[in-house]
């Protein structure tokens, strides 16, 4: 098992959402292989079309979902849901695993300092955590990594039961990131020159999405070596 808990928010999927965490790539992740032969002129025309565009968008689903805040008990209930499910899962790996005895403490937030609870809950069972920096000495993210069986239950412990993400309205949310991919940001990397493969239609992505069936990302270019077009991440909004 794997857990990456990013300093700040990607575009829409870097919340964790009834236990399931969806994570859409940044502007640092943003990679062409082949500048295209474009004037200024061109560019910030093609700049201009899609931040009107953009607007137009806003204008019809918003710049953010809204409706998605569960009640305290509401959020408990599904945080308690993904647990079990997490434990399933984990059991499937370990037959003869026992489950611990742990109960609800906090949510941990969305962007978890690097000496947060859930961080020194997971170094405390002897979890190494890997803290990540940028180029100016600021934080950039958390890592860690279990793959024993004892860190196995102790990560189940720390990220599914004691500290876990506030669950939210995962359908709500999943309807504006359908929206938001479907009608801006898909169309967008197209008219930059990056082709995309299609996403699920509305349904089933809502619904493959809560069941774990469906796993896609944008498509940038292969070649991940290549340097990041800043240009295309603030044309098409990607928001860290």
């Amino acid at each position: 098992m794997r857990g990456t808990l990013v300093t700040g928010v990607a575009v829409a999927l870097a919340v964790a959402l009834a236990g399931c965490t969806f994570t859409v790539r940044g502007p640092d992740d943003v990679v062409v292989t082949e500048t295209p032969d474009t004037s200024e002129a061109d560019a910030a025309a093609l700049a201009a079309e899609w931040a009107a565009e953009y607007e137009t968008f806003v204008a019809e689903y918003g710049a953010e979902a809204v409706g998605i805040e569960l009640t305290d008990d509401d959020a408990r209930a599904a945080a308690a849901a993904a647990a079990d499910r997490s434990w399933q899962r984990l059991q499937e790996q370990f037959p003869d695993a026992v489950r611990p005895a742990a109960q609800f403490v906090a949510w941990t937030t969305d962007t978890p300092d690097p000496e947060s609870p859930l961080v020194r809950c997971l170094e405390d069972a002897g979890i190494v955590i890997d803290r990540g920096t940028d180029e100016n000495g600021e934080s950039s993210g958390i890592g860690w990594s279990a793959e024993a069986s004892e860190q196995m239950l102790a990560a189940f412990v720390c990220v599914d039961v004691a500290y876990p993400h506030r669950p939210k309205n995962l359908p709500v949310f999943l309807d504006w990131v359908w929206n938001y991919n479907t009608h801006f940001l898909r169309p967008c990397l197209e008219a930059h020159g990056l082709p995309q493969e299609p996403i699920p239609d509305h349904d089933e992505y809502i619904t493959a999405s809560i069941g774990w069936a469906v796993h896609w990302s944008e498509d940038w270019e292969t070649d991940m070596g290549a340097e990041p077009d800043p240009a295309v991440a603030a044309d098409c909004r990607y928001r860290q």
